[in-house]
């Protein structure tokens, strides 16, 4: 609620971590209704060096380069174990999506600069891409790291598992992308979770944590008077 700039009643929050993930809304009574799964990036990456590449992590800790076919055997295959999403959530015109500069939805938008030649564009209804230079591999991860909100449309994110499949980890850390045998997997978790769900798009707003989320949480802080004495 913090960070989107949203009523509270309209917000959807989703936050993807390494093991799991789980989106986010309040319900007309003021509680929580809560989609989540056990499925997140290191979860992602097992799958595909384990069972869409028949290998164990052991053996090989990476699944890059990767294939067009990897990633869509991964993606169906993440859409199989994902759970039916709720009809407050299918189709949702908004969900704002929160991490910092490992997370899926960054690295996401860090292809859409480096690779496609696209910048998603900051928070609106009107919100689209538009082209610009490749950043410096210094800059990849900055492309969305600050504090304004980006869109991800699905599309985009399509084309990102497109761009990074065939790429070497050193390719890879090269352009500037951290946990490098994440990346591709990171991606199809994205896009099948979008897929399942069927969002269009979603806004990306940096954040590390739930510190923004505790600074407007009544149950967490009771309302004191600022000229409160001890």
């Amino acid at each position: 609620v913090a960070l989107s700039a949203r009523p509270r009643s309209e917000v959807i929050a989703w936050d993807s971590g390494g093991a799991s993930f789980q989106m986010t809304a309040a319900d007309a009574t003021g509680g929580l209704l809560v989609f989540s799964g056990a499925l997140g990036s290191s979860v992602a990456t097992a799958m595909m060096v384990e069972q869409v590449q028949g290998s164990t992590l052991a053996l090989k800790p990476t699944p890059n380069p990767c294939t067009v076919e990897d990633a869509d055997a991964l993606v169906t295959l993440l859409k199989a174990a994902l759970p039916e999403p709720p009809a407050w959530l299918r189709g949702a015109r908004c969900v704002t999506a929160i991490g910092g500069p490992n997370s899926l939805f960054n690295v996401a938008g860090q292809v859409l600069r480096e690779e496609l030649g696209a910048i998603p564009d900051g928070a609106g209804d009107d919100a689209r891409t538009s082209a610009a230079p490749a950043p410096a591999p210094s800059d990849a991860r900055a492309v969305v790291s600050g504090a304004q909100p980006v869109r991800l449309r699905r599309e985009q994110v399509h084309a990102a598992v497109l761009a990074k499949v065939g790429e070497s980890d050193d390719v890879l850390e090269a352009s500037g992308f951290g946990e490098v045998a994440l990346v591709v997997p990171k991606l199809c978790l994205l896009r099948a979770v979008m897929d399942t769900c069927d969002l269009e798009e979603v806004e990306y707003v940096p954040a590390i944590g739930s510190c923004a989320g505790l600074l407007v949480s009544e149950e967490r802080f009771e309302q004191h008077n600022i000229n409160d004495s001890g």
